[in-house]
């Protein structure tokens, strides 16, 4: 149970926002300027939040162990 308020507590933060923010700007001028399919464009949203909640993850558990 501790593992799924951590994680809710991680995604509340405002590193894993300003992650996703990145990435819908990306894949936005991707489906924009250069017309992608919108099967890449999902993919590549789906991509980018899994990549952002990982960073926000691990850089919280570090900035954790840092303070032990």
């Amino acid at each position: 149970m501790s593992r799924i308020r951590e994680l809710a507590g991680v995604l509340a933060g405002e590193t894993f926002a300003i992650c996703v923010l990145a990435a819908v700007v990306v894949v936005s001028v991707l489906a924009f300027c250069f017309e992608a399919s919108p099967t890449l464009v999902i993919s590549l949203l789906v991509i980018g939040a899994f990549t952002a909640a990982g960073e926000t993850l691990l850089r919280s558990r570090h900035d954790k162990r840092d303070k032990s």
